[in-house]
């Protein structure tokens, strides 16, 4: 703590990051003067259970929105958006034993760019609307709210084994009986709704995104 306080007396605008070896430095000491990068190290494993991934970022994301995660793999959007946090690496090729092709390279371009679009709100206002355990029959769905620009973005995992293709969810933050604009950008549709949405997935282990603005 004191090297690092000392770098910040320094060089104040310096931006420190840290491994969480494990989660074992998530500390309030550490967290106040560095961001956890990885905040564990099971996204360091190849195809990792992206549903894993969904039940770590359903828990921390209430309590600290400024934390790291990614995921080892390739064209599989499901997975790689269940890894989308304020800090955030594709690690889409990172091995020897890997290869990539031109589909995989531009899938790769879509993602990034997607979650660049969206990063901005990963620090915003955090609302959970679905599981927040490791259950693969549940959905995770997630809305993240800036509440100063009435805007913000809805994530929803239909996951493996889960019966329901549709789910309604009442969003936070949203003025009553106020419309918004909703973009879906997986086919790039638009709707105006309120702050009561309904969520259609028809095929199991699957995702979406919604952005919405204030009308």
């Amino acid at each position: 703590y004191e090297l690092w306080d000392r770098l910040l007396e320094k060089h104040p605008d310096l931006l420190i990051d840290n491994c969480a070896s494990g989660g074992r430095r998530i500390d309030i000491e550490t967290l106040k003067r560095s961001i956890p990068f990885f905040r564990s190290d099971y996204q360091c494993n190849f195809n990792e259970n992206p549903e894993v991934l969904q039940t770590h970022n359903a828990n921390i994301s209430a309590y600290l929105p400024y934390n790291g995660c990614t995921s080892k793999t390739k064209n599989d959007t499901y997975a790689i958006r269940s890894s989308y946090s304020s800090s955030w690496g594709g690690a889409f090729y990172n091995a020897i034993f890997q290869s990539m092709n031109e589909e995989d390279f531009k899938w790769a371009k879509q993602i990034t760019d997607e979650y660049r679009k969206i990063r901005k709100y990963f620090s915003m206002d955090f609302y959970n609307h679905g599981s927040d355990v490791f259950d693969d029959t549940s959905w995770a769905i997630w809305q993240y709210h800036d509440a100063d620009a009435e805007s913000g973005i809805i994530m929803a995992f239909r996951r493996s084994n889960s019966p329901f293709d549709t789910v309604k969810i009442k969003l936070n933050g949203l003025s009553k009986g106020k419309n918004y604009i909703f973009t879906n950008p997986d086919d790039n549709t638009t709707f105006i709704a309120t702050d009561i949405l309904e969520i259609t997935l028809p095929h199991k282990r699957s995702s979406t995104i919604f952005e919405y603005v204030t009308k």
